[in-house]
Parts: C-alpha cells; sequence; structure tokens
C-alpha cells in the first residue's frame, strides 16, 4: 500500500491517484460520466472510451479507466483527479481528511481487534445477574454444521427417532454425504473450487447462530481463525430495527467501533478483506423489498436502514466483501431472492460427542461433566432435545444447582416436562419477537396445530394448515416452527415442523391447559379413551401426566395464568388405575411401560402410591428395556409399597441398566435377572447398594447372566443380601472351582437359606465335597440343583451325608458329565436313608452310560419319596435292563423318555418295565413311533395304574383302532391328562378319540401339520397346539 501523500502532491493530483486506487475502484459511480469528459479533453483515446462503456459494472469500468491513466502519465491523472473532485468532492474529501500513515493504520487494526476480544470474550447468560458474565470458551461447543439441503423422508426421521437412534441419524448427518462442516470451513472453496463470498447459516431457535457468530468475532480477533480477514463487522439485526434515521455501510462499520473513523478510507480500500456478520435475518421488522433504482452503490451514501442493508447483502456496495448471514428457516425463502451465489449451510445442533463436550465445559469438573451427563443419557427424551444447545444449557443449569446444594442430581432432572416448560419459556423470553398475539394465544394455537398433527401422525405441516392456525402466517412464531422447502417435482413445496417430534408432543398436551376447564375435561377424556388404542397417544397423555405435577403447574400459573383442574386430575388418577391393572391382568407390558412413564412424569410419591397401591407383581420379561425405562421403573420401585415379584428376566439389561435400577431392587422379594448381561461389574454395583439398604430380596435368579468367579467376593459383602435371602439360583453361568471358597462362605451366612440352584457350573467333585459341607449346616434347606464334571465315590458320600444331616432337604436333583460305577451304587443303595426327592437328569446319556446307570440302579434300596427320571436315547437293550431295577420301579415318580430307538420286539419289555411301578404318576414318551399295536398294548398297561395321572404319547397315526386304544385311558378316572402327538394325519381316529372324551379339558392333540379338511370333521371342542416350522406355539379353539 502506497504511503500517505506529500505536501506538494497535495489534495488531489496522480499522488492522490496511486494511493487510493483500491478505493476509487470500488467506490467511484460516476465512471462514464468522467470518462466523457476525459474524452471531450482528448485525455484518452475513443477504443479506450469504447471498452469503459461496455464494461457492466463500474469497478470493471474503474479498471479500464485505470489502464488509461496508467499509460497518460501525471497530466492525465490530474486531469481525472480535478473532475472528480467536480463531480465527487465528498468522495475526495473523506479519503484525504481521513488517511493514515500505514503504521497507524496497523496500529488502529491491532486496537480494533483487541476491543473485539474484550467484548467477546465473555457472554451473559438467561438467568446472569447484573455484571455478571462467563467465559466465552466454557459455553461454545462444536456444532455440526451441514450444506446438503434434506429430502422429506431424512427430514422426518431426524423429528421421529429418540434416544441412542437419534444419534445415529445425526452421526448420519456428520459425513460426507451430507456435505458436513465446521466455521473455520465456511469461505473455503467448494467441491468446485468456487469460493463463495456470502454464506448463510441457518438454524432453529436456540441452536446456536448468535453464539457461534461471537465464537467467530472472539476467535479471529485472537488469530485463531480467518486471518484473511483484516476486519470483521458484526451488524446486530435486532439493533438495526430500533435505528429511524439514516444511515450508510461506513456507519454500520463504525457502530463497531468509532475508532476506526480514522482508517474508514483503508478499510473500504480492500473490500475482500471485510467481512461482514448480519446476525439475526430473520428478526428484522423491514423488508428488503427495494427496487433496484433505489439501492445505494456509496458506502458513505446516507440512507434508510433498509435501502443501506438491503445494497450491502445485494452486493451494489462493496460488491467484493464477505458476507455471513444468520438466519431461521422462515426468512430463507426471502434471503435467497436478493442473494447472488450463496452457499447454504445449517447448524443442525450438538452430535453426542458434541453434547459429551459441552457438559465438560460448562462443569469444568470432569467427574461432575461425567455424572451429569450419564444422568442425562437415562431420560431418552431429555437426551434427544439436548442435540438443541438451549436445553443443554437450561439441563445442566438445573444439575449443577443440585450439585452446588450437595443434593441427589437424579432428583435435578425429575420430569421430561419440567425441562420443556422451561425451555419454551426461555425462548418466549429471549427468542421470540414482540407481535399482535399475546403469550396465551401463541401457545393455544401451536397446542392446537400440535394435537391435529398427533392424532393425524403428521410431523410435516403443509402452508394450509398454518394459515388455518394463524389467520396471518407471520404471526406464527418461528420460534417453535421450521419452515422447510422441499423439491416437489418442477416446483418447491413449503411445509412446516416443530423442532422435534417430541416438542410437538409437548404443545399438545400443553394445548389441554390453555382451554376452559369444561372444554379440558371434554378433551382429556377423549384423549385418555383414543390412547387404548392409539399407541402413539401416549406419550402426549405422559406430558399431560407431567404438566399435572405440582412444582411444574406452579410455575405455568405463575407465568401464563394457566392450571389443570382438580376435575382433569381426578380423570387422570382414575383412568391410570384401570389401565394398570388391565396390563397387569393381560401381561400387556409395553401398555404397563408407558404407565410407568405417566406416573414418573408426574412425580408426586403419593400419587404414585395410591396408582400403585393394588399392585404386587411386575412382569416384564422378554421385554427390551431403556435406560429411560429403567429410571422410570426404579422411580416408580422406590415410591411403591412392598413388591412380591420383579420379573426382568431377558430384558437385555447390561450394567449400566443395573446401576438405574439398583436404587429400587432391594424392596423386591422375588427378584428375577435371568438372561441378561448383567456380569461381575451389574453385581458389583448391586452389592455395593446392598450395603446401605435394608434388604427384603428372598428369592434372587441370575442364571445365565454372564457371572464368573470374580463376583462372588461382591456377593459375600451384600450382608443384608444374605440375611433375607431363601432361594437363589446361579445356573448356566461361567463360575469354576476358583469360586468354591467365596460361594461356601456366602452359603454359611445365608440361615434362611432354602434353595440352592448350580446347574450347568460343571463344578469338579472335590469341590463340590467342600460345597455340600457348607448346605449340610443349613437347617432351613430343603433343595438343591447340582452339575457335575465327575460323581465320584467321595462326592456321592458327601451327598449322602447331605441327605443325612440336613434334616429339612426333600429335593435333590443331580446332573452329572461323567459317572463313576461305585460312586452311583454308593448313592442309590445305602438302606435307611430319611426320605427325600431326587431327580436324575440325564439328556445326553451314551449306550455305555445307560449299562452303568442301569448296573448302579439294579441293586439300589436307598428310600426316595419321589423320584424324576428323564432319559434320552433308550434303545431295547436299556429297556430290558431298566425291568431289572426294582427299587428304582417302587420308588420312581415321573418316568419321562425322549428321543429313543425301540422297535417292536422291546414293547413286552416295555410293558413290564412299567407295570411294575407302583407309584407311577406321570409317565411320557416324546418322539416315538408307536404302532396301533403297541399302542394299544402300552394303553392296556397304563390302565392298570391306578397311581397314574397323566400321560404323554407320540404315534404314527392316530388310526380308529389307535383312538379306541387312547380312549381306554380317557375312561380312567385317575387320569387327568391325556396329551397324543400325532407325527402324520390325524385320520379318522381323531373323531373317535373326540367321542371318547370323559371330561372337557382332559384331551389335548398335539401335530405337527394340520390341514383344512382335518379341521372340517372336528365336531367337539378340542384344544389342538399345532406346531410352526418357526416353532411358534399357536394355542386355539375349534369349533364346527
Amino acid at each position: 500500500m502506497a504511503g500517505a501523500p506529500s505536501q506538494s502532491q497535495g489534495m488531489t493530483g496522480d499522488g492522490f491517484v496511486e494511493q487510493h486506487r483500491a478505493s476509487l475502484i470500488q467506490n467511484v459511480r460516476e465512471v462514464l460520466a468522467i470518462a466523457d469528459r476525459m474524452l471531450e479533453k482528448k485525455m484518452i483515446y475513443p477504443e479506450t472510451y469504447s471498452k469503459i462503456r461496455s464494461a457492466t459494472t463500474t469497478q470493471d469500468q474503474m479498471r479500464e479507466l485505470y489502464t488509461a491513466l496508467d499509460s497518460g502519465g501525471p497530466v492525465v491523472k490530474a486531469e481525472f483527479s480535478k473532475i472528480l473532485q467536480d463531480m465527487n468532492p465528498y468522495l475526495v474529501q473523506n479519503l484525504t481528511s481521513d488517511c493514515c500513515a500505514d503504521e497507524e493504520i496497523v496500529e488502529l487494526r491491532i486496537k480494533y481487534k483487541e476491543s473485539v476480544r474484550c467484548e467477546y470474550i465473555t457472554v451473559q447468560e438467561y438467568n446472569s445477574l447484573t455484571g455478571e458474565s462467563v467465559q466465552l470458551d466454557d459455553r461454545y461447543t462444536k456444532l455440526l454444521i451441514i450444506q446438503k439441503h434434506r429430502k422429506q423422508k431424512e427430514r422426518e426421521e431426524e423429528l421421529r427417532s429418540r434416544g441412542n437412534s437419534h444419534q445415529e441419524v445425526m452421526n448420519k448427518r456428520d459425513s460426507d454425504m451430507f456435505m458436513s462442516t465446521n466455521v473455520e470451513k465456511l469461505f473455503d472453496p467448494d467441491q468446485n473450487g468456487v469460493v463463495h463470498k456470502t454464506v448463510i447459516l441457518q438454524g432453529q431457535a436456540g441452536i446456536g447462530k448468535s453464539f457461534t457468530t461471537q465464537k467467530i468475532m472472539s476467535d479471529w480477533a485472537s488469530g485463531k481463525i480467518y486471518s484473511d480477514f483484516e476486519y470483521i463487522f458484526h451488524i446486530k439485526c435486532q439493533q438495526l430495527n430500533h435505528i429511524s434515521k439514516n444511515i450508510s455501510v461506513v456507519d454500520l462499520i463504525l457502530y463497531n467501533s468509532q475508532d476506526l473513523k480514522p482508517a474508514v478510507a483503508q478499510v473500504l480500500s480492500c473490500p475482500e478483506k471485510i467481512l461482514f456478520i448480519i446476525d439475526g435475518f430473520d428478526e428484522l421488522t423491514f423488508s428488503l423489498d427495494v427496487p433496484q433504482y433505489s439501492l445505494c452503490h456509496d458506502p458513505h451514501g446516507q440512507n434508510t436502514p433498509q435501502v443501506t442493508l438491503s445494497s450491502l447483502i445485494r452486493k451494489d456496495i462493496l460488491s467484493e466483501a464477505f458476507l455471513l448471514i444468520t438466519t431461521r428457516s422462515t426468512t430463507l425463502d426471502k434471503l435467497t431472492k436478493v442473494l447472488k451465489q450463496p452457499r447454504y449451510t445449517e447448524i443442525l445442533g450438538f452430535s453426542e460427542e458434541g453434547m459429551k463436550e459441552y457438559f465438560k465445559n460448562f462443569f469444568q469438573n470432569e467427574q461432575q461433566a461425567l455424572c451429569a451427563f450419564n444422568n442425562v443419557k437415562k431420560n431418552e427424551i431429555v437426551f434427544t432435545a439436548c442435540f438443541i444447545p438451549g436445553v443443554c444449557w437450561i439441563v445442566c443449569t438445573m444439575l449443577r444447582e443440585k450439585m452446588d446444594e450437595n443434593t441427589d442430581i437424579k432428583q435435578a432432572l425429575n420430569t421430561t416436562t419440567t425441562i420443556f416448560v422451561y425451555f419454551v419459556y426461555t425462548l418466549l423470553e429471549h427468542h421470540c419477537k414482540s407481535g399482535s398475539l399475546p403469550v396465551q394465544d401463541i401457545l393455544q394455537r401451536l397446542g392446537v396445530l400440535a394435537e391435529s398433527g398427533i392424532r393425524e401422525q403428521q410431523v410435516l405441516f403443509e402452508e394450509k394448515q398454518i394459515k388455518n392456525t394463524f389467520s396471518d402466517p407471520s404471526q406464527a412464531p418461528s420460534s417453535f416452527l421450521n419452515k422447510i422447502i422441499l423439491k416437489k417435482g418442477i416446483s418447491n413445496k413449503t411445509v412446516f415442523s416443530f423442532m422435534h417430534l417430541s416438542f410437538q408432543e409437548f404443545f399438545a398436551a400443553f394445548s389441554y391447559i390453555m382451554c376452559d376447564e369444561q372444554e379440558s375435561e371434554k378433551k382429556v377424556s377423549e384423549l385418555l379413551r383414543e390412547s387404548e388404542d392409539k399407541g402413539h397417544l401416549l406419550s402426549t397423555v405422559q406430558f399431560l401426566f407431567g404438566l399435572s405435577n405440582q412444582e411444574t403447574q406452579d410455575f405455568i400459573n405463575e407465568k401464563y395464568n394457566r392450571s389443570i383442574s382438580p376435575a382433569v386430575q381426578s380423570q387422570l388418577e382414575g383412568w391410570i388405575k384401570e389401565r394398570l391393572k388391565k396390563a397387569t391382568e393381560q401381561n400387556q407390558k409395553a401398555d404397563l411401560m408407558a404407565m410407568l412413564h405417566c406416573l414418573y412424569e408426574i412425580h408426586d410419591e403419593d400419587f404414585v402410591r395410591g396408582a400403585l397401591e393394588s399392585l404386587t407383581n411386575i412382569f416384564l420379561s422378554h421385554y427390551l428395556l431403556k435406560r429411560t425405562d429403567c429410571a422410570v421403573l426404579s422411580y416408580c420401585l422406590q415410591a411403591w409399597g412392598d413388591i412380591e415379584r420383579l420379573d426382568l428376566n431377558t430384558c437385555l439389561l447390561k450394567p449400566e441398566c443395573l446401576e438405574v435400577l439398583i436404587p429400587g431392587l432391594h424392596k423386591c422379594k422375588d427378584l428375577k435377572l435371568n438372561f441378561n448381561s448383567v456380569g461381575d461389574e451389574g453385581i458389583k454395583i448391586f452389592t455395593e447398594t446392598l450395603k446401605s439398604s435394608v434388604c427384603k430380596i428372598e428369592n434372587l435368579e441370575l442364571r445365565s447372566t454372564g457371572l464368573t468367579d470374580a463376583c462372588v467376593e461382591d456377593l459375600c459383602s451384600a450382608h443384608s443380601l444374605q440375611q433375607s435371602l431363601t432361594h437363589l439360583d446361579l445356573s448356566f453361568n461361567e463360575l469354576t472351582d476358583a469360586s468354591v471358597p467365596g460361594l461356601r462362605r456366602f452359603i454359611q451366612n445365608c440361615n434362611n437359606l432354602q434353595q440352592l440352584n448350580l446347574h450347568d457350573l460343571k463344578l469338579s467333585a472335590e469341590k463340590v465335597e467342600d460345597l455340600c459341607c457348607a448346605l449340610s449346616t443349613l437347617q432351613a434347606l430343603s433343595k438343591v440343583d447340582f452339575t457335575l464334571n465327575c460323581l465320584t465315590e467321595g462326592c456321592a458320600a458327601s451327598f449322602i451325608n447331605l441327605i443325612l444331616n440336613c434334616s429339612s432337604l426333600r429335593s435333590l436333583s443331580l446332573s452329572v458329565e461323567e459317572r463313576d460305577k461305585r460312586s452311583l451304587s454308593a448313592l442309590l443303595s445305602s438302606p435307611d436313608r430319611p426320605q427325600k426327592d431326587v431327580r436324575l437328569d440325564h439328556y445326553r446319556l451314551t449306550v455305555s452310560e445307560m449299562n452303568l446307570l442301569c448296573e448302579g440302579l439294579r441293586n439300589s434300596s436307598v428310600i426316595i419319596k419321589n423320584l424324576t427320571l428323564k432319559m434320552t436315547g433308550l434303545t431295547d437293550a436299556h429297556a430290558e435292563d431298566l425291568c431289572s431295577a426294582h427299587s428304582l420301579q417302587q420308588l420312581l415318580t415321573d418316568l419321562r423318555l425322549s428321543d429313543c430307538e425301540l422297535i417292536n420286539v422291546s414293547v413286552p419289555g416295555l410293558r413290564r418295565f412299567i407295570q411294575n411301578y407302583n407309584n407311577l404318576q406321570h409317565f411320557g414318551l416324546h418322539h416315538f413311533r408307536l404302532s396301533e399295536e403297541e399302542v394299544e398294548d402300552l394303553c392296556s398297561t397304563l390302565c392298570t395304574m391306578q397311581t397314574l395321572r397323566s400321560v404323554k404319547l407320540t404315534v404314527d397315526r392316530l388310526t380308529e383302532r389307535c383312538a379306541a386304544s387312547l380312549n381306554l385311558l380317557q375312561k380312567c378316572d385317575n387320569v387327568l391328562s391325556l396329551q397324543v402327538t400325532c407325527n402324520t394325519q390325524l385320520d379318522s381316529g381323531m373323531r373317535v378319540l373326540q367321542e371318547g372324551e370323559r371330561n372337557p379339558g382332559v384331551l389335548k392333540v398335539t401335530k405337527w401339520h394340520v390341514t383344512p379338511e382335518v379341521l372340517r370333521v372336528l365336531r367337539l371342542p378340542v384344544i389342538a397346539y399345532i406346531y410352526f416350522f418357526a416353532n411358534a406355539l399357536i394355542q386355539r379353539d375349534l369349533q364346527p
């Protein structure tokens, strides 16, 4: 840049022309008139004059003129300066009077940057008191910004998804597919290498647009970003609304800093190094619809704010300057009409990583931040809403207040509804333009619009729906409604949406308290009735319960003079009691969980206790519990009275879910957590809580929960659990011999233990002996279930000792992987033993093992009260061997044979085997292929057994002869249940079997394939269990 003009050059002359070359090119508008004068004075050639006239812009015209000035020398430049002085003395005066030396310019620029840095380094929050502020960097967090317009399906995906699903959607948006970017790259070349000098930064209310502009100003002034810009000027549209006098672009610059007045000429001389941030375009109260002829071209020209801003945005002034314009979607279409090739960007909010970073910045304490974030993540709807920075701030503010008071932060987020109420209030106070509609009217109209959409499951609203709700569409609050432009065929379509479906559901619920009491009662009654069949209405019902919370009601009444009537509260109480009863009786797990969510939202312990007083059992097995569900269930458990049973089998629980549930689990007498990924970590969390709680757990089932030896020491530390426990199931876990010392200590301290299940742990015989010693000291033990790797003689002696010394023991169930001939004989052949129930389950017997078992049983004389024997793979030879097991024949009460390879020659042996079992009560043959003759022989034998209560048989074909044999069993008064499985067609024997039915309900027919022809021949009510290849079991009544 040239230095200051010398005294000899004066105000004008060739030195002036050279010094202010860039500024003159940018600001001279009378180029053609000057060219006419210079052509008359023969200072330029006609060819040059033609080139000047053919140039399309004044800047290009000036560049052509400067070519002539350079070739003409000092005389021509002096003449140009003289003509300019005559035509535009104001411009010449400004350029000469405000000019400074280079050193002064640099000094002024540094001073301006420092003032910007000081101004933007701190920010005031919504609740800041006079003089209070926070560091900008403690609040600002990187936002997700994309450059691609989304399709309707993608928009709906964003609006409808919740929790982890919503974060997955946000992660998809943060990708090259949606051209994600960041603040630092807003003015980088696009994929075609084009640098856009105008960028639109769009986003909904509270999403962080203005915060982003403040961050840009702060980081630029600190030298972190945008080093190519010598000046950045922040123009706040809200402030422009209050300017009534004429202003120029220079005035807009000086509003940022009056100290720049001496440097204005130098600032304007390099417009390509200026960035104007026009913040809050949607807040303008005037239109930019200015006729082209009214626009200004002179940065010093005084005009109305409307004309000046429009001239700047349309690039009629300082066309080489850069623009960043923030706006809500409602004014995007108006803005794009006056812009030339803008780059479109949109702030979507926080990703999950962004949320974590915000919490970390806010709390300035990593442990507190993690604790707060994990607490929020438990609430799916609040967690989803936290993608909006404004919601994040409210949540963090509430959590920090609780931390400062040293109270439980879990109580800070009492309800989802509370967060939404506070956020709506914040937007109305700080982000909503003052309009002709009062706040109550805005809320009521938004509620009506939201409710109509919820009923129709609609998240995108047509323009006519907005017009029907707001007679003047301009009254529709952009703080709550987003305007979306979608491609539709060869044109565009305009739709509107709430920030997210959850906000729409909230406003729908809010509409019920914005109408009068009588109408409210009628509409609530209708909503509750319809919600029973339309599950999508339940979220609105849950918000309605949240609005019934007393603290929330007090806030709403104070701010909006509205509240829920006692009549509506009575409706809610009666409805939820009825729905809870129905959901429990009909095992409707999703409905039950939805009702618990309603109770959580109202967050009134007396109300919750009253609603749940008649319920003692909760069955949620096979229902996928999310973290939010766990938080809701935990709250209800804590408010509940005594809970008899909580069944959470197969709910896909993980340690983090168990941690949420734990505060209420100790109140459950019967707690089932089978088939969940609890793991050692979950047990550690569980037992830590029990150390400081009064435990009421009597039955604890942890079957197949991923436990290893490491969990046993934690169980031993839970002393309150050991005092209350009566039943413990640790089967199907990865417990090995290493766990036995700990298990033994735990068992010895469980004085009231009655039942212990250690099935499929595959413990060695030596360690089982240790456990038996501990078990034999328990005075209440009645039932034990073991799986052993090997039943040795010493192990058998331990079981015998357990039977002898534990007088309360009534049932012993053993499964053995490997068997020793002597040990099995020792277990079953000791005389004069107390009466016991022994169950031997052998699912994986080989031929050699069956021979060993038969040999061990042949001479047994142990006195066993009830013996259940389940065997697979029985052959003809084994059936004959079993006939010699005389003591077994006397004691066996339940015999189940499955997948056996028996042929006709074995039937006499099988008959002899069965008819000598004087106490047999239950008999089953599964997956056999019995012929007519075999069924007839077998049934005639079974009919002679007076103790028999139930029979299960598989037949090859249900013929008339076969059915007649089965009817003999139906005629036996002692047979209460007959179940028949047919491998092929039912044939005509089905009718015979039905005609012989003695009592309805006794006969059950199971078959693999039932054809329509078979169904038509059935005349009497028969329960048919139909197996499909998908292993689904369907039970139906077959009517004639």
